[in-house]
């Protein structure tokens, strides 16, 4: 976990905090929070876990480790996760669960095969907050531990050089059961304007001429449907 820390402090702390230029020089306030000049971070900053129970798997070790009381389980699922609250080890916060109607979070997929809901654990940073001071406090709260399975970051940014293309980021950290950490992402890009250039409008007709066509073909299968049901019953 000590890399994993290391990026958050090293990569991500400057990455999310108000940009310099690079001769050093503090950036004017409506090019701050930009990736490599071009991408602009829009909206806050959202920090989500997902966590198992320390009963939720059954372990034959305890004879040779009689102190230790605590198993949890490899995969994340619903007999085996975690939604009771805990509090920060050094702030005091009380960080506690939301299902996904609350978080309004999509599932993701993880490099390991798991399937990781919209629910779980949720910190969400304004844009006008402190970035450093606010991953420093997860930190030193130890936020994540050995019931964490997968820890989500996902953010939003913009390129307006990109025909106003808008990219939603997940960044992904999946915490295996033998304390490894294996990173992995999800870029999930579209445009705020579906149809500008001439390609775009045949692309619409071509979409068009296929829900007509799809509209027909049910109308068709209905009427077949009827005829068929009415010629079995008279018979």
């Amino acid at each position: 976990w000590a890399d994993m820390v290391m990026w958050f402090r090293g990569v991500l702390q400057p990455t999310l905090a108000d940009q310099a230029a690079y001769n050093g020089d503090p950036l004017p306030k409506n090019q701050s929070r930009v990736i490599q000049y071009n991408n602009y971070i829009v909206g806050g900053v959202r920090f989500r876990q997902l966590r198992v129970r320390s009963d939720s798997c059954v372990s034959n070790t305890f004879v040779l480790l009689p102190h230790m009381h605590s198993c949890y389980a490899v995969y994340y699922d619903d007999s085996t996760r975690d939604t009771s609250s805990f509090v920060g080890n050094a702030s005091g916060t009380v960080y506690s669960f939301q299902d996904g109607s609350e978080t309004q979070s999509v599932g993701l997929l993880g490099r390991n095969g798991g399937w990781y809901p919209g629910e779980g654990y949720v910190v969400d940073i304004p844009a006008d907050a402190d970035f450093t001071t606010e991953i420093e406090q997860l930190i030193s709260d130890l936020w994540w531990d050995v019931s964490t399975r997968v820890i989500v970051i996902s953010f939003i940014v913009v390129n307006p050089n990109l025909d106003t293309r808008v990219n939603h980021i997940s960044l992904l950290f999946e915490l295996d059961a033998a304390g490894g950490v294996n990173p992995f992402y999800v870029f999930k890009p579209f445009r705020l304007h579906l149809y500008t250039t001439g390609l775009d409008w045949f692309r619409l007709a071509l979409e068009l001429t296929w829900l007509v066509m799809l509209f027909i073909l049910i109308i068709v299968e209905i009427r077949e449907a009827s005829k068929d049901y009415k010629d079995h019953h008279s018979l």
